[in-house]
């Protein structure tokens, strides 16, 4: 845990790449104990959706244990949107249940990530813990993982970001709930930056507005206990 981390935001394609950066520490006797991998360990940035062809998981895990290396590979939280998604083998029913909900409507909330549509998960659901041990499960049976990267968990959503999805962020933004307030940390309405709606309900019928922080600690509890087991 103490040792030598190395990640790269993006560009590790395939188990080739990974060895690469493995052989040229060993070839120039740099200690590195962990090596960590961002979204494109996954088919079209899908979260969940480990490509299996880039990194085969016999050979991947042969390569780890031959450079003795540890591997932590980024899970974000949210679920794409697209029904070939590994994530939507678990009830469709029950999944859209875990998500957090449109302030307005109830439904479950819409965002925007690097691979498309998305719903967010509402780790402030006690159903969520199982859900979250079924999914890391899911990718630990690939390949042996070391650890997870919980990335995004502060609920990141990049529907305003983009100009193909600017419209649907923008539609009456002015009276959402909180889109006027007293104090704006950092000056910007918060609106303008890539978060979730402030008044998506969580369980409970609780707020984002008033558990923002919350989210992620949920998740990493969720996680711990996923871990000791």
């Amino acid at each position: 845990h103490m040792g030598y981390h190395q990640s790269k935001w993006w560009g590790y394609k395939d188990t080739n790449d990974l060895e690469y950066v493995l052989k040229n520490f060993e070839k120039n006797e740099i200690p590195m104990d962990v090596i960590w991998s961002d979204l494109d360990l996954y088919e079209d940035d899908q979260n969940f959706n480990f490509d299996t062809n880039k990194f085969p998981p016999a050979e991947t895990t042969q390569m780890f244990n031959k450079y003795n290396k540890k591997w932590i590979t980024v899970v974000q939280a949210y679920v794409p949107a697209q029904k070939t998604n590994p994530c939507w083998q678990y009830k469709e029913d029950d999944l859209l249940d875990l998500m957090n909900k449109d302030g307005r409507t109830g439904e479950p909330l819409i965002g925007y990530e690097f691979s498309g549509f998305v719903y967010f998960i509402d780790f402030l659901n006690p159903k969520s813990s199982q859900f979250w041990s079924h999914m890391l499960d899911f990718m630990n049976d690939k390949v042996p993982i070391s650890g997870f990267w919980l990335d995004a968990n502060e609920l990141t959503n990049l529907i305003s970001r983009f100009e193909s999805t600017r419209a649907i962020y923008y539609h009456n933004i002015e009276k959402r709930k909180y889109y006027k307030l007293p104090f704006y940390p950092g000056g910007e309405n918060l609106y303008d930056l890539p978060l979730v709606n402030l008044d998506a309900i969580h369980h409970g019928g609780i707020e984002e507005y008033n558990v923002r922080s919350l989210n992620a600690y949920y998740q990493s509890i969720h996680t711990y206990d996923y871990l000791k087991k």
